[in-house]
């Protein structure tokens, strides 16, 4: 039988759905770590130009609209930052995040920002989690909470300036500075191996999420991260990483992964640590 196909929106998940008899199939491109959009402008400009991004004015040509946050010619940033775009959550209003996933000057930290999927309500929600090279969460703090938003009451607008002034203090004095985005190669967009290269380091993920890193030559990592499987017998495998954030000199790499599910198994992409 023919699938019958349709394309569901919902917050910043894009997800292709297939309607097989009775149930239903959904290839989710599950929720993004915001990507890094480069460093070294003053900290002035941060949400200077989250707010250009967020109006549809893009600054130096690039790409504008709320949800234009992949860099497309934006004024180099410093670091993670956040802003709010419109009114209340409940109507309309959403995040506009640049500069994540960033690391410690010492490479012994690294900060996360997590946006959950929320099924059809797309209701927006944000994270902040700072990981150890172990993948650990040593903090976390919810700028959102994706139930909080309709109420009742409704939520207000998020403190951003909290959460700003939290994201400087996990920085322990240092500046956080954003990794650089890497495109993945891979043998299949389907199945993997998916690879991300810096330099002479080379990171490859699979769908059975064995994880290794070369080294010119030298293999210095090589597990299955079991970690990142979800457990619940309804969630379809395997996983798909098709995205990364690699620092070869501070040898540490963040994937992004995101997972086949079906209409009994809501799995939210996550971002995970890779150290060596």
């Amino acid at each position: 039988m023919s699938a019958r196909m349709k394309m569901l929106k919902a917050s910043t998940t894009l997800c292709a759905v297939a309607m097989f008899g009775g149930s239903m199939l959904a290839a989710c491109a599950g929720p993004r770590t915001p990507p890094s959009v480069g460093d070294g402008a003053a900290a002035s400009s941060r949400l200077d130009a989250a707010a250009a991004r967020s109006s549809g004015a893009a600054p130096d040509g690039g790409v504008g609209g709320a949800g234009a946050i992949d860099g497309g010619g934006a004024p180099a940033l410093d670091g993670p930052a956040i802003a709010w775009s419109g009114g209340v959550p409940a109507d309309g209003g959403d995040f506009v995040v640049v500069g994540f996933p960033a690391v410690s000057p010492d490479g012994a930290r690294v900060l996360v920002a997590q946006i959950g999927e929320d099924g059809g309500r797309g209701a927006p929600n944000l994270v902040l989690e700072v990981r150890g090279r172990d993948d650990r969460t040593v903090a976390r703090r919810v700028v959102l909470d994706a139930d909080d938003v309709f109420g009742p009451p409704p939520a207000a607008a998020p403190d951003v300036a909290a959460a700003n002034a939290w994201i400087a203090t996990q920085g322990q004095g240092a500046a956080w500075r954003s990794l650089a985005a890497v495109e993945a190669e891979a043998a299949s967009l389907d199945a993997g191996p998916w690879r991300f290269r810096q330099g002479d380091a080379e990171l490859s993920v699979d769908g059975a999420a064995r994880v290794r890193v070369r080294v010119g030559q030298r293999a210095v990592v090589s597990a299955v991260r079991r970690g990142w499987l979800k457990p619940s017998p309804d969630c379809v495998r395997p996983l798909k990483a098709d995205r990364g954030f690699v620092d070869a000199g501070l040898r540490i790499a963040v994937v992004d992964v995101w997972y086949l599910t079906s209409d009994l198994c809501d799995v939210d992409g996550e971002a995970h640590v890779v150290a060596w």
